[in-house]
């Protein structure tokens, strides 16, 4: 269904239909820059963690440097949970359309992308 205003077709309401086995690389590929993204950010919550446990022992602590190293930890961690789970079920989604495809006539009702919104925690 598309809106028409006189003529003109404006946009339309459908996905676009892609193979099975493009829409199978397609979300494979988002699933690979999302564990990506998620491996970046693991590895900043890491060295984070890291530096605040140099400035201070982790039964008590009273620099406030060492307590902004550590919430910035935590939130690297927490976007990194996410973006490799997004990254995760992405390349699940892509596998299951490129291995069931059969044949590449068939066609897939999927919206060829993901989207990763990263959200500021605090």
């Amino acid at each position: 269904m598309a809106f028409v205003a006189g003529r003109k077709r404006i946009g339309s309401l459908h996905p676009r239909q892609l193979s099975a086995p493009k829409a199978g690389g397609e979300f494979g590929g988002g699933g690979i820059v999302a564990v990506g993204v998620g491996s970046y950010f693991g590895l900043r919550a890491f060295s984070r963690s890291a530096d605040a446990k140099r400035l201070c022992s982790p039964s008590s602590c009273h620099d406030p440097n060492a307590v902004a190293l550590n919430d910035e930890a935590k939130n690297a961690a927490d976007i990194a949970t996410v973006a490799i789970g997004v990254g995760v079920v992405a390349l699940a989604v892509g596998a299951y359309f490129f291995l069931t495809s059969g044949s590449s006539k068939k066609t897939a009702h999927a919206r060829s992308g993901i989207g990763l919104v990263i959200v500021g925690l605090e």
